[in-house]
């Protein structure tokens, strides 16, 4: 889709450059191609290099030819192609474009609505029944009321069943589709800006990502904000459906995709975790927790093994730090208790972990894998002690590169079945933070090891 429009760059409001905006809805790419005329005198003076000294502006304003309005947020300038003394092409990638929103300061809304596709069964909240029958061929949807949480003080969050329209364009068609959603609304007591709504959006988005064993995409983003509505007191105000936000934040990666067999594999759902408290103990941690989890859902998609490796060692060794601790003496209380076993004793304060005055990485694995004697797997073909040793040989070996070091490491076949043992690792203990019965949760993991190693044994014939 191409709008062609005015655009109105942030402190030279007084001029407005001719442009096209170009939006791709599947690769979700958002550019807008400006033509800036240049006069020969004033090239050198107060044209192009006063207009585009900064590299990037947080609104850029839009008025198509048709008359409509267009706000485009998070603008970074881009490659410029200049004609001496004729024009200069400039190419500006937005982030997000706001349907007939006008600039104005501050910009603030007061709810996002949010679609993150294939999630209808995760959220149990609706389905199409088939009532089939000799004498009443038809279906009927089966649905819930909305389920609400409270993000803080200020914010909520809705997940609602939607049933949407006839996908055919008259009713006498061979072909009709109907389409139910899970659409989700952050809303506000408090107008906020932008980015605070994306920040509570990311944070229900990993809350579902965890559930269901992937990142899911962010489909579609509707904002409401203040000018919307009737004039009158703000009691009395009618505020109109929300408006369409156009998306320039990038092709969604592969793992991204919703496959069917995914759905057997659901960690939690959303009754599940509001049934525990999940949600509460999820908001209450998410500041605490985000390093871990950017770690965590940057595997997959087009990352290799030896970058999901790191990614996942550094995520489980930020979690001991931020959930168990990060000082020795602390540590040596935790494991106190566990003196007597021969076994996991030597992993937990090994010589190596004396001779520091930090918590070493062995250590922290080690008690990641202990897990208050639960211990969540077993290694397929190591001993615990050697497993733990070959996790940390590896992730020097990519860290303080040593060539003597490479034969210490696992191989590039047993690094892929390593990561998702790793991810499984770093699972129990979230799902425990969350709330999740821990024996339980190791049943369920132990149950996915297993199932690992056999296809780790298939593999390697």
């Amino acid at each position: 889709m191409v709008l062609s429009g005015s655009w109105v760059i942030p402190g030279h409001e007084k001029t407005s450059y001719n442009g096209k905006l170009h939006y791709s809805k599947e690769e979700k790419g958002l550019v807008l191609e400006l033509e800036i005329p240049e006069e020969p005198e004033s090239y050198f003076t107060n044209g192009l290099m006063i207009h585009f000294e900064k590299s990037w502006y947080k609104v850029i304003q839009g008025t198509l030819f048709n008359g409509g309005h267009l706000l485009l947020y998070d603008c970074v300038i881009g490659p410029k192609n200049t004609r001496l003394f004729q024009y200069t092409t400039v190419i500006i990638y937005a982030t997000y474009g706001f349907w007939g929103l006008e600039q104005e300061e501050p910009l603030v809304f007061k709810a996002a609505q949010l679609n993150f596709g294939e999630i209808v069964e995760w959220s149990g909240l609706c389905r199409l029944e088939d009532n089939f029958d000799s004498k009443n061929p038809g279906y009927s949807w089966e649905h819930q009321e909305p389920v609400s949480f409270a993000l803080n003080d200020n914010a909520t969050v809705k997940f609602s069943p939607v049933l949407g329209g006839w996908s055919s364009d008259n009713v006498f068609s061979t072909r009709c589709e109907i389409r139910q959603d899970i659409d989700i609304t952050l809303e506000y007591k408090e107008d906020v800006e932008w980015e605070t709504a994306i920040n509570d959006a990311q944070a229900i988005r990993y809350l579902i990502g965890l559930g269901i064993n992937r990142l899911p995409n962010i489909e579609g983003i509707k904002y409401k904000h203040g000018n919307m509505s009737s004039d009158g007191p703000v009691e009395d105000r009618v505020y109109y459906p929300a408006f369409e936000v156009l998306l320039g934040t990038g092709k969604d990666p592969v793992s991204g995709t919703f496959r069917k067999d995914e759905r057997f594999h659901y960690w939690y759902t959303l009754p599940q975790v509001r049934d525990v408290g999940g949600f509460e103990k999820w908001v209450a941690s998410y500041q605490k927790l985000k390093p871990v989890l950017d770690l965590y859902f940057s595997v997959g998609g087009a990352l290799s093994a030896d970058a999901a490796f790191l990614s996942l060692m550094q995520a489980l060794e930020t979690f001991h730090a931020r959930f168990f601790t990060d000082k020795l003496s602390e540590y040596k209380n935790m494991i106190t208790a566990y003196q007597g076993s021969t076994t996991w004793w030597p992993l937990l304060f090994g010589s190596d972990q004396q001779n520091h005055k930090g918590i070493i990485l062995k250590s922290r694995l080690a008690y990641l894998m202990f897990a208050d004697e639960r211990v969540p797997f077993y290694p397929g073909t190591y001993s615990h002690e050697a497993y733990i040793q070959k996790l940390v040989d590896t992730r020097n070996y990519f860290t303080h590169y040593d060539e003597s070091k490479e034969q210490l490491t696992f191989t590039q076949e047993e690094l892929p079945f390593v990561n998702q043992e790793l991810e499984y690792l770093l699972d129990y203990h979230l799902l425990v933070l969350i709330g999740f019965n821990k024996d339980e949760v190791r049943k369920n993991v132990v149950e996915r090891m297993n199932e690992l190693q056999v296809n780790y044994q298939l593999w390697i014939r």
